[in-house]
């Protein structure tokens, strides 16, 4: 997904919305992916959440930043990002076993910083067996 950027709450809260509709007519494990537009605790962080999808990054590592995006991005830059708004999310019946961003003086990082204002977030899952 790529949720509405800039000064558009209302937007995104609706946004999420109709995520989690087309989430709750899959019918199967649902993963949601991409750009939020917003931080951690925001309205459609929460209503994402509240509505059955784990945040993987917050599940694994808790507190830890893990920002993805820049704000202000200049291409190549060598700093590190400064917010959180990407994120990997998942239903219950997906269990997060492993998060990793690229860190700014990480061999790689140039690479990702030179081409976008968003690092790659990825994350691994496994499939929970059902109670019998």
């Amino acid at each position: 997904v790529h949720l509405s950027s800039g000064d558009a709450a209302t937007r995104r809260a609706a946004e999420a919305q109709t995520v989690l509709g087309l989430v709750a007519s899959c019918g199967r494990p649902a993963i949601v992916a991409g750009d939020l537009n917003d931080l951690p605790g925001s309205v459609v962080h929460t209503r994402l959440t509240e509505g059955g999808l784990r945040d993987t990054w917050a599940a694994l590592r808790g507190d830890e930043a893990g920002a993805t995006n820049w704000r202000g991005w200049v291409p190549a830059t060598t700093r590190p990002p400064t917010q959180r708004i990407d994120y990997v999310l998942a239903a219950d019946d997906l269990q997060p076993v492993a998060a990793a961003l690229p860190h700014a003086g990480d061999p790689d990082f140039a690479h990702f910083a030179a081409i976008s204002d968003h690092l790659p977030l990825a994350v691994t899952l496994e499939t929970v067996a059902p109670d019998d």
